[in-house]
C-alpha cells in the first residue's frame, strides 16, 4: 500500500513540476526564483492543511507564505511607480526601485536564514 502511495505522489510531483522545469533556463536568476516560488507554494499549502504533525505547522505556513510573496514580488519586478516619475526625479525613482527590490531580497534571505531549518513536519 505504501509503495503505491509513494508512486502516486511521485507521479503527481512530476506532473505539477513539469511546466516549471520545461521553461527553466540556466542563465537568469529569475528562473531560480520561479523554482523557489513553486516549492514555497507547495510547502505553504501543505503546512496550512490538517495533514501535518508538528504543532507549529500554521506558524510555519505563514512564514513560508511571506517567503513566497517575497519571491512573487522579486519575480514580477514591479517596483517602479509611474506616480513618482517626472523628468526631474528619474534617477531618484530608479534608486528607490533598486532599494525596494534589495529590501525584499534581504528580507527573503534573512527569513530563510532564520527559519528554513524549522520548516519540516
Amino acid at each position: 500500500m505504501y509503495r503505491w502511495k509513494s508512486f502516486k505522489r511521485k507521479i503527481r510531483n512530476i506532473i505539477r513540476w513539469f511546466p516549471v522545469l520545461l521553461d527553466d533556463r540556466d542563465f537568469d536568476y529569475n528562473y531560480l526564483l520561479i523554482i523557489m516560488n513553486k516549492k514555497l507554494k507547495h510547502m505553504e499549502e501543505f503546512f496550512l492543511t490538517d495533514n501535518t504533525y508538528t504543532k507549529d505547522a500554521r506558524k510555519h505556513g505563514q512564514q513560508i507564505k511571506v517567503a513566497r510573496i517575497l519571491t512573487d514580488r522579486l519575480i514580477t519586478d514591479d517596483y517602479f511607480s509611474d506616480n513618482l516619475l517626472n523628468k526631474k526625479n528619474v534617477g531618484k525613482c530608479i534608486k528607490h526601485q533598486d532599494y525596494l527590490k534589495q529590501q525584499d531580497l534581504d528580507y527573503l534571505c534573512e527569513l530563510m536564514k532564520k527559519k528554513l531549518f524549522t520548516w519540516w513536519d
